[in-house]
């Protein structure tokens, strides 16, 4: 989207970000719908015979997770826009030891934490635990 918005006379003041932050890629969700709408015969793999083409993002993937914020980071900087970033404290990011406000000083003049938010969040993996666990939610704004 920040590609699109560069070549865009659309310049937002701020964009809000909620980005994936556990190992499930939720593409695997939506491999049927993409089929029927691409009326395609892709190939398939894996248990759930996911479509190999499949969208996958670089935020559910802890050895990347911290590089692609600080992706997002730079190109809403670019843009001039200012970020509210949504970013829970067991995310990937931080199971790499990052801090994703450090990552965000990195390109805006000033980022606080505006709210921390303490609930229970359901998972996609209930057959593996728990279907609901503490998550404390963080509430960031970085401003030019």
């Amino acid at each position: 989207m920040i590609p699109e918005l560069k070549n865009s006379s659309i310049k937002p003041s701020v964009i809000y970000a909620d980005p994936p932050y556990t190992d499930d890629q939720y593409s695997r969700f939506y491999h049927l719908f993409e089929t029927i709408a691409l009326y395609d015969t892709p190939q398939l793999s894996g248990h759930g015979r996911y479509r190999t083409d499949r969208f996958r993002t670089p935020f559910s993937v802890k050895s990347t997770s911290a590089e692609a914020l600080n992706a997002l980071a730079s190109g809403i900087s670019d843009l001039g826009s200012d970020l509210v970033l949504s970013y829970p404290t067991n995310g990937l990011i931080y199971q790499r030891g990052v801090d994703p406000e450090k990552i965000l000083s990195l390109h805006f003049e000033k980022v606080d934490c505006l709210s921390t938010i303490e609930h229970s969040h359901s998972t996609f993996g209930a057959s593996k635990g728990p279907s609901k666990h503490a998550v404390v939610e963080q509430l960031f704004f970085a401003r030019h």
